[in-house]
């Protein structure tokens, strides 16, 4: 059985039918903390970290994440990331249907987000919004 975060990319790549929009999903073994996917569009590129949980936490204001967050690592590339110049995102996935997209630069708090607060920081919730966020200048 597929992993949840393998399941959230394999929803990305089926809804990504916008034909300028490439993704490649990046299995590196040799950088500690690089993100999972690359998207591309209009000439920009994208790193996007995948997260994955099954459900929803049973308290509103508990956080979504929690140890299923982003490790050290991972937070510290999308500081350095961003620091170079570039654009990066946190895709988060809850169940088979929910997903809230971050900014990268929000990566020391994203594991602490509770639902309101994910719902709140999203620059996209669908996948749609996601794709016509890709390639825009930032």
């Amino acid at each position: 059985m597929r992993k949840t975060e393998q399941r959230l990319w394999d929803r990305m790549r089926a809804k990504a039918v916008e034909p300028r929009v490439r993704l490649e999903r990046i299995e590196n073994l040799v950088s500690v903390g690089t993100p999972d996917v690359i998207a591309i569009k209009n000439g920009q590129v994208t790193w996007i970290e995948l997260k994955a949980v099954e459900a929803f936490p049973a308290k509103a204001d508990t956080r979504v994440l929690g140890a299923k967050g982003l490790s050290v690592a991972q937070r510290n590339w999308h500081y350095s990331w961003r620091a170079d110049g570039g654009a990066s995102l946190i895709l988060i996935g809850v169940g088979p249907n929910i997903i809230y997209v971050i900014h990268g630069f929000l990566a020391d708090s994203v594991n602490e987000m509770s639902r309101g607060e994910l719902e709140k920081h999203a620059v996209a919730q669908d996948w749609i919004a996601l794709f016509d966020y890709l390639g825009e200048r930032r």
